[in-house]
């Protein structure tokens, strides 16, 4: 008998069918160890449900703490009357709270007696949105994370910025959002698009994330992608000429200079002001699909290369990956950077690769991530923004990420090219949300 979860837990057994545990308004919950995971059973009751929790009754949702327990692992027993969630900390009990929820609604509120054991195979279990193609409103956001919390991820690769916009007000360099939050059109229309996430928006989207045990990892994305940013900063890239903000997608020759030192104090200033907004432990540096056109042709980066020894334009990419790590090693933030090129060799093993090919490629890339850790990525089973006679729902259930010294997790992506607003992202992410979160759990 499968589990009516996703993702389905280690272990479990059901007796039978019968029901022994009547969810009501009169349930009572006893819970005095794990308040957000109490928090989180309440809001379900409460607001999902319509039901009203009363401290008398015959039936009670108990918590108990297990010592034993890793951090995420958590135990769920159903018997007459009663339910007992098992966790060692409030993160594992929380997660047990996503199993009931599911099964409290797969089975109409009416559980049978059963017994389930459940702990998570990889730390991170990640999901990208991408606002800056597409800008999301902070109140779809938290939607997304709730979809998150529900399926038991725990990373929100949060995609901020691109050609197409930059979503982030820094109070050091206003006109990024200002300038760089706003184009004339999109792939859809020639309607002007924009928005941007105010310093508080983002201070209530972390509180929110962080009660429900998800990590938000920004990524400002650089040296390439970064037409919105020139836009603003004309003086960021190798020619300084004035560009408008892109209206639609592709790899663009403009990207930032490394060959200026200018480009490295504005980037330090940006991710320092970032990194402090976000409280964050982790951060995305970017790195991709980095056009070299323009580096080939300017005296700036000419002169970096002879200064560094560099024998060609392809390596100032992990150059500027590098330093840009080095300098900002002082926040204590650990760095991402994505590795869909060669060039991804030269990066610092310190960096964890975020893994972005094929599964066919993917034995190279662990023959040539050396000790760096690596996030699974994987273009051909995690890309939601594809159409789903592309991206089979079979497809993302199927691919499995390689459990090794390196791998860490896996991360499915929704790019917003062509997904304008939250309906739009719902149809691309389920059901195959829920097959992902089977292989990252």
């Amino acid at each position: 008998m499968l589990c009516p979860v996703a993702p389905q837990p280690k272990s479990f057994f059901a007796a039978d069918e019968t029901p022994v545990f009547v969810l009501t308004g009169g349930v009572r919950i006893n819970c005095e160890t794990f308040p957000k995971a109490e928090n989180e059973l309440l809001r379900f009751i409460r607001n999902d449900l319509k039901l009203l929790p009363e401290e008398a009754s015959q039936g009670v949702i108990v918590f108990l703490c297990r010592k034993d327990y890793s951090e995420e692992e958590y135990s769920l027993k159903v018997e007459p009357g009663k339910v007992s969630v098992c966790a060692s900390a409030d993160k594992g009990a929380f997660r047990g709270v996503q199993t009931l929820r599911q099964l409290l609604i797969a089975n109409s509120l009416r559980l049978p007696e059963m017994m389930i054991n459940d702990s998570p195979a990889f730390s991170y279990r990640g999901f990208m949105l991408d606002s800056a193609r597409h800008f999301f409103p902070k109140e779809d956001v938290l939607r997304f994370i709730d979809i998150m919390a529900l399926h038991k991820l725990n990373k929100l690769h949060w995609h901020l910025s691109d050609d197409q916009g930059w979503r982030l007000e820094l109070y050091s360099k206003l006109r990024l959002a200002q300038v760089g939050g706003f184009r004339a059109g999109t792939n859809f229309d020639s309607k002007p698009h924009g928005g941007f996430y105010s310093q508080q928006d983002i201070e209530e989207i972390v509180a929110y994330a962080n009660d429900r045990f998800i990590e938000i990892i920004p990524e400002l994305d650089s040296p390439g992608h970064t037409v919105a940013a020139i836009a603003a900063y004309p003086e960021l890239s190798c020619k300084g000429k004035e560009l408008n903000v892109a209206t639609f997608g592709g790899v663009k020759d403009d990207v930032l200079c490394p060959g200026k030192e200018s480009v490295f104090d504005f980037m330090r200033d940006v991710w320092s002001e970032t990194i402090k907004l976000f409280g964050a432990k982790c951060i995305h540096l970017g790195g991709d699909e980095v056009s070299v056109v323009r580096w080939k042709e300017c005296p700036d980066c000419k002169k970096r290369m002879a200064e560094e020894g560099l024998e060609s334009e392809n390596e100032l990419l992990p150059y500027y990956i590098n330093r840009l790590f080095v300098e900002l090693s002082e926040t204590e933030a650990e760095c991402i950077a994505w590795s869909d090129s060669a060039e991804a060799q030269g990066f610092d093993e310190r960096i964890t690769h975020a893994f972005h090919g094929t599964n066919e490629n993917e034995r190279d890339l662990l023959s040539r991530a050396g000790n760096s850790k690596i996030i699974n990525t994987c273009s051909s089973a995690y890309r939601f923004d594809m159409p789903h006679g592309v991206i089979k729902l079979k497809d993302a259930f199927d691919y499995n990420p390689k459990i090794s010294k390196n791998v860490i997790g896996a991360e499915c992506c929704l790019r917003t090219e062509h997904v304008a607003d939250f309906d739009s992202a719902c149809v691309h992410l389920f059901p195959r949300i829920a097959a992902f979160s089977e292989s990252a759990w």
